[in-house]
């Protein structure tokens, strides 16, 4: 009788990453779609960094090797350098990312805007100075969310300067996102005039809050301090 050596087996994380590609087949077809080059550089690296909670790129790698992931995406370069590359790479893209924005919005949805701060330390172009809730004069860049509401789930994003207010790219954003027929929702920062007369050419439905110093409340509205007002 020939003996073999006793090989210890590779224990690897599983279950997580395979329950999210399950659970989301229409995505990966999708990402295959608008990036068929680098679709799975992108898949690979979001579920390392959804699933580990990955804030640093040095840990894409480890965290690689520890999963199964390494057995079917094994080529893909995960290096710190590569993936800060291919990263910078993709961001760079943003026809291609937008077409695959606009492929989660559903016409007649009610979409949700909301407009965050980033602040950033580094040297950027899109740093500046600019608005935010907590009077901050740290350089900023501001990132323009748009969510449906059934589902919750981000469908579309724009990022600008810290210095740009929400209410001057809202309706850029909502051109770009590719919004038909749909409700769209907002806060006060994305109320002006223009944007509201855009709306109205466009036949969208949409509820924006007024500014307080807007001449369409009247005074009394203020002075009525009864709750049923």
């Amino acid at each position: 009788m020939r003996l073999t050596a006793d090989v210890a087996p590779a224990v690897k994380n599983y279950g997580a990453y395979e329950t999210l590609q399950q659970l989301s087949p229409d995505l990966g077809e999708q990402l295959k779609k608008h990036f068929p080059d680098t679709f799975r550089q992108i898949r690979t690296i979001s579920l390392l960094r959804l699933v580990d909670n990955i804030s640093s790129v040095k840990m894409i790698q480890p965290m690689l090797l520890d999963s199964y992931m390494s057995d079917v995406c094994g080529d893909i370069a995960v290096s710190e350098n590569s993936v800060r590359k291919f990263v910078s790479e993709l961001g760079s893209r943003q026809d291609q990312l937008d077409g695959f924005m606009r492929g989660q919005l559903m016409p007649g949805s009610t979409l949700l805007f909301d407009g965050t701060s980033i602040f950033m330390r580094c040297a950027d172009s899109l740093s500046d100075k600019g608005y935010n809730p907590t009077h901050s004069l740290d350089p900023q860049a501001k990132i323009l969310y748009v969510f449906e509401k059934d589902s919750h789930k981000p469908v579309f994003y724009r990022v600008v300067q810290g210095s740009i207010v929400d209410k001057t790219v809202f309706m850029d954003t909502v051109h770009a996102a590719g919004c038909k027929s749909c409700i769209i929702i907002a806060d006060k920062g994305f109320y002006s005039k223009k944007n509201v007369s855009a709306l109205l050419t466009a036949g969208m439905k949409y509820i924006l809050p007024l500014r307080e110093d807007s001449v369409n409340v009247e005074t009394e509205f203020y002075e009525n301090n009864d709750d049923d007002k």
